[in-house]
């Protein structure tokens, strides 16, 4: 028999629970770990206890996790301690509940921390007190979470200290309510600190407040707020003064309102200046006014600017002289309404740094008894607190209370609160406070305040704080404090400032006036300037003279400019002369009119310019002559115009056109042949028509060749008639090309004649249109210089006078334009003049203008010359007019460019005149023949006929036909013969044909014939 062991560990399974226990116990412990591994729980439990003995540890070990089920609970029973050290965690996880019941305490004992990890809930909730409390506490914090809370809450209560001491956090937090309850106050302190972080809010709030005190200073350390909220009040109360003190700062935000309220003095005594600080402000709103009077002053000083701002006024009150203890930073908590309740004696307790933090809203809210209170410390006062002082303050305020400002303070004040001060109050400021003011503020200074100052503080102000004044303030300075002023005080001034002063006061600055600004000078109004002495005018600088506006000028006298020097007339600004009045102007002497500028010149108005002397006008230099503009001089009188003289032509070319004509018409000869060329050319056509011809002809070539080409149609006609030979010769070809209709007809013959090539190439259409016949035969041989546009300008009526020698100097290039209506003008005589290259150059679309007469007269090389477009669009009148040796004379080109109208037209002489050249007539022009015209042609004549002619030929040509015709026809003549025609051809000729001509007719044309046509055929082929 084959031994057990030998049995391969995959044929195990195949046994029966009989032949396991059948097995000796020799046998039993011969199985390898393999035979082991491979036993279901019905084979293992069919081993006896005493097999399970016999059983080494790596044996038990290689049982499988679902096969150990099968032991019985006799077998669990005698797994000695080695054996279950020796169970792997899965083995652990797979026990029954039965068999961790049957199991002793020795044998939980024996468990590690590994296999207690892997027990379950219903694992620990069958084992005993006893089994529980076998467990090492490193075993017991093995347990996992869920697992834990399968001990009973009784179980739980009976483990020692040591063991709870050893439970995590994560275990603490699966304890049920039950559980938390049952826990000991021994077993509570016992807990770590970190398992303390595993208690939730639920089982804190299970707890009794015999637990809750029971909680060390270390536990109560780790804490966290939510924790510490689901505390109650009687919970809290529970702490020691050490345990308050050991809540975390952050933890203890967690206390409720209520909680806070309920806190005794020796808990709250035991808090920190750090938890102080961390408490919200609902805490510390929930404080009582004798909570708050408890409070040590070094928690007072904790307390943040939030916490002292969630305080009443009532609890204020309760901190009385502790307030001292206020941080700088919680100063800025105090609210408005807090520091309203504030005793004075209370606000006097402040130091000078809680005073320093206080903001301008707080001291805003303070009373004048409360003010007074902070006594000299008010110099400690931020400038920005300062600035939160109400005018009623500042005006309950004493002088000896406003001295103790700092200029710092000084500085800080806004004009409100400065228009608080009484003018009795000025006089306790020193210099060195006025001069703190700012620029911003001082204007709040009310007038009666500004007159109480001295000269000293006059002297004090800065430059800013002078501009920074008011009109009502500068107003307000009396003419001493106006002559205390210094020269930087005077520049600093500004235009609304100087405007605002009296005369008064402008007197009493003396010649300081020379300081103000030229900014200011422009605020000088008309009234000041005209009460002004001509001393004070004096003093003025020219700076101060040239920053004066037009307005300001105009309320100068005669005699006050008169006062002036020349560079002060120079310094003028150019767009405020405008303001000098007409007798102002007319007042200036040589020197003085002299000394003024080009630009002063330009900026002088109409009125002005009208105003000036005659002595003024022609003592004008050419640099300002140069200067005035076309509005300036359109300005001048008759008289002014005269006394320029020759000066005249020192005007600007744009000044120029500003001249009107009827200052042009009272300039005399001299002055308009003073004229520059660039004058000249500046006129206008209305200016240039106000002139008289013999002004025009007085003009030098170079003025004539600089008449603006857009001007130049403004010559009256009496003015070009009048041009001279050499006039005319200068003209440029844009001034010819510029003329108007009426000047060109005004033009002489003998004017023409001078033209040149290039002046003759530049007239227009419009202007060849309206010239005479003499002008145009003045032209000469020159026409031939027109240009293309002008000769299609020629009308018929001049053509017509066109002797046949000026005809004949058209060039080709103008003999292309004409067009039909113009040629239709060319008399039959005229055509002889024309070559065969001036035939050829005829537009193909005008040729049939050409008269018949005219036609009549083309010799063969004019014939020839002809295009085949120009033969195609020869009129059937044209056609008709030819001879028959003109007709004869065409070639066959052009022979087949006759359309079939033409050839429709065409007399039986002409026909016979083409001869052999009929071949080339185009088959179309064939289909044109009329049935006479083929009646009248020879039979060699029709013998000539291509294939191509033939079967263009219709039924009436055939018709038209005698039978000697036929005779001429060749085979493939026959053969061409249109199928349609073939009706056109009499009985009798089929009679006529040769067998080569018969048997030359196709099926198509057989087909064809009419019935004597058929019969006759038939005829004919039966005599062959």
């Amino acid at each position: 028999m084959t031994p057990i062991s030998a049995l391969p560990a995959s044929q195990i399974r195949y046994l029966s629970a009989a032949d396991i226990t059948a097995l000796s116990r020799d046998e039993i412990a011969s199985l390898s770990v393999s035979h082991i591994r491979a036993l279901n729980s019905e084979q293992v439990g069919a081993l006896e206890a005493e097999d399970i003995a016999a059983l080494s540890v790596a044996q038990i070990k290689s049982i499988s996790n679902h096969a150990i089920k099968g032991l019985s609970l006799e077998n669990i029973a005698v797994l000695d301690a080695a054996k279950i050290a020796g169970l792997q965690t899965g083995q652990v996880a797979a026990l029954t509940t039965d068999q961790i019941a049957a199991m002793s305490a020795n044998q939980i004992e024996a468990f590690s921390s590994s296999q207690t990890r892997a027990l379950s809930a219903a694992h620990l909730e069958a084992m005993s007190a006893e089994d529980i409390s076998r467990l090492t506490p490193a075993e017991l914090a093995a347990v996992s979470a869920r697992a834990l809370v399968g001990l009973s809450a009784d179980i739980l209560a009976g483990l020692s200290t040591s063991q709870t001491g050893a439970l995590t956090a994560a275990q603490i937090k699966t304890l049920t309510t039950d559980h938390i309850a049952a826990l000991t106050t021994n077993q509570i302190a016992s807990l770590s600190t970190s398992a303390i972080v595993g208690l939730t809010s639920t089982q804190i709030d299970a707890m009794s407040a015999e637990q809750i005190g029971a909680f060390t200073s270390d536990q109560t350390r780790a804490f966290s707020r939510a924790q510490i909220a689901a505390m109650g009040a009687d919970d809290i109360a529970a702490f020691a003064s050490a345990d308050i003190a050991a809540i975390s700062t952050k933890a203890i935000t967690g206390l409720s309102s209520d909680t806070v309220a309920q806190l005794d003095a020796t808990q709250l005594g035991a808090l920190s200046a750090s938890q102080v600080t961390a408490l919200s402000t609902l805490q510390v709103a929930a404080l009582t006014a004798s909570q708050l009077a408890d409070l040590r002053t070094d928690q007072v000083a904790a307390l943040s600017a939030r916490q002292v701002a969630a305080l009443t006024p009532s609890q204020i009150t309760g901190l009385d002289s502790k307030l001292g203890s206020l941080s700088v930073q919680a100063m800025a908590g105090l609210t408005t309404s807090q520091i309203s309740v504030m005793s004075p004696t209370e606000i006097g307790a402040f130091n000078t740094s809680q005073v320093g933090a206080l903001s301008a809203r707080q001291v805003g809210a303070l009373s004048a008894e409360q003010i007074t209170a902070l006594d000299t410390k008010i110099s400690a006062l931020s400038a920005r607190a300062v600035s939160g002082l109400t005018t009623t303050q500042i005006s309950a305020m004493s002088p000896t209370e406003l001295g103790a400002f700092s200029e710092v303070q000084m500085a800080a004040l806004r004009n409100t609160q400065l228009s608080a001060l009484a003018a009795e109050d000025i006089a306790e400021l020193s210099t060195g406070d006025i001069a703190a003011i700012s620029t911003r503020s001082i204007a709040g200074l009310s007038g009666a305040a500004v007159i109480q100052l001295d000269s000293a503080q006059i002297g004090a102000l800065t430059t800013g704080q002078v501009a920074a004044l008011t009109t009502d303030q500068i107003a307000a300075l009396t003419t001493d404090q106006i002559g205390n002023l210094s020269t930087s005080h005077v520049a600093a001034l500004t235009s609304r400032q100087v405007a605002a002063l009296s005369a008064e006061q402008i007197t009493a600055l003396d010649t300081k006036i020379s300081a103000i600004s030229a900014r200011a000078i422009a605020g000088l109004t008309t009234e000041q300037i005209d009460a002004m002495s001509p001393s004070e005018l004096g003093a003025l600088s020219e700076t101060q003279i040239a920053a004066l506006r037009a307005p300001q000028l105009a309320a100068l006298s005669a005699e006050d400019i008169a006062e002036f020097s020349t560079t002060d007339i120079a310094a003028i600004n150019s767009r405020a002369v405008l303001g000098l009045s007409t007798g102002a102007l007319a007042g200036l002497d040589s020197a003085q009119f002299g000394a003024l500028s080009t630009a002063q010149l330009a900026s002088l108005s109409t009125t002005q310019i009208a105003a000036l002397t005659t002595d003024q006008v022609s003592g004008l230099s050419s640099t300002q002559l140069g200067a005035l503009t076309s509005r300036q001089v359109s300005a001048f009188t008759d008289a002014q115009i005269t006394a320029l003289d020759t000066n005249i032509s020192a005007l600007a070319t744009r000044a120029v056109a500003g001249f009107t004509t009827s200052q042009l018409t009272a300039m005399s000869p001299t002055q308009i042949e003073a004229f520059s060329e660039d004058q000249t050319a500046a006129l206008k056509a209305a200016q240039l028509a106000a002139m008289a011809a013999e002004d025009i002809a007085s003009f030098s070539t170079s003025d004539i060749a600089a008449i603006n080409s857009r001007a130049i149609a403004g010559l009256s006609t009496s003015a070009i008639a009048g041009l001279g030979s050499a006039q005319i010769g200068v003209l440029s070809t844009s001034q010819i090309a510029a003329l108007s209709s009426e000047q060109v007809t005004a033009l002489t013959a003998e004017q023409f004649g001078i033209l040149t090539t290039d002046q003759i190439a530049a007239l227009t259409s419009r202007q060849v249109g309206v010239m005479s016949a003499d002008q145009i035969s003045a032209l000469d041989v020159k026409i031939s210089a027109l240009s293309v546009k002008a000769v299609a300008g020629l009308t018929t009526s001049q053509i017509s006078a066109m002797a046949p020698s000026e005809l004949g100097a058209l060039n080709e290039a103008q003999i292309a334009v004409l067009k039909m209506t113009q040629l239709s003008a060319v008399a039959a005589e005229d055509i002889a003049e024309f070559s065969t290259s001036d035939i050829a150059a005829i537009s193909a679309k005008s040729i049939a203008g050409l008269a018949t007469a005219a036609i009549a007269e083309f010799d063969a090389a004019m014939l020839a010359a002809l295009s085949t477009s120009q033969i195609a669009a020869l009129s059937t009148d044209q056609v008709a007019a030819l001879s028959a040796d003109q007709i004869g004379d065409l070639n066959t080109d052009q022979v087949a460019a006759l359309t079939a109208k033409q050839v429709g037209a065409m007399t039986a002489e002409q026909i016979s005149a083409l001869d052999a050249d009929i071949a080339a007539l185009s088959t179309k022009a064939i289909a044109g023949l009329t049935a006479s015209q083929i009646g009248a042609m020879s039979p060699t004549e029709i013998g000539t006929l291509t294939d191509a002619q033939v079967g263009a030929l219709k039924t009436v040509h055939f018709a038209a036909m005698a039978t000697e015709d036929f005779a001429e026809f060749s085979t493939s003549d026959i053969a061409a013969i249109n199928v349609r025609a073939i009706p056109g051809i009499a009985a009798g000729v089929f009679s006529t044909l040769t067998s080569d001509q018969l048997l030359a007719l196709t099926t198509g044309q057989i087909q064809a014939a009419n019935p004597d046509q058929v019969e006759a055929l038939i005829a004919a082929f039966n005599a062959l």
